[in-house]
């Protein structure tokens, strides 16, 4: 048994660095096929976002993410769902040329949809970086 649910954590794992290869390369099929069609994305202080409003954020963004992982990804199941809950930090680009980290607590829940899983639910909250003497 441990070793499904092993597999399991494996698959969502894969479906969020999908979504991160989607950040990255800002690919609109990619975001299409890992966000359910009923997803829903909620941050603190921000209007909720539907699957359509996001992708449009994201490919809108004039940031280019460099590179982007996890730290402390848990993946915990509850029948057909898999709540993943860590923390995303991404190397950004900016416009003006200078490098940020962003650093993000996020909980994304994912639903079985036959084979694979969907992303249906994302709660995000950016930490905010102490400045360094």
């Amino acid at each position: 048994m441990d070793h499904i649910i092993q597999d399991a954590s494996d698959e969502v794992l894969a479906a969020q660095d999908q979504f991160w290869q989607a950040l990255r390369t800002k690919d609109q099929a990619l975001f299409e096929a890992i966000l359910a069609p009923d997803f829903l994305a909620r941050s603190p202080g921000e209007v909720n976002q539907t699957r359509e409003s996001l992708i449009t954020i994201l490919l809108a963004s004039s940031a280019t993410v460099r590179e982007v992982a996890g730290e402390e990804m848990e993946v915990h199941f509850l029948s057909d769902l898999a709540v993943l809950s860590g923390v995303q930090v991404a190397h950004l680009h900016l416009p003006s040329g200078a490098h940020a980290i962003s650093r993000v607590m996020l909980t994304n829940v994912f639903r079985r949809d036959g084979k694979r899983w969907q992303m249906v639910f994302s709660h995000a909250y950016e930490l905010v970086q102490p400045d360094l003497p």
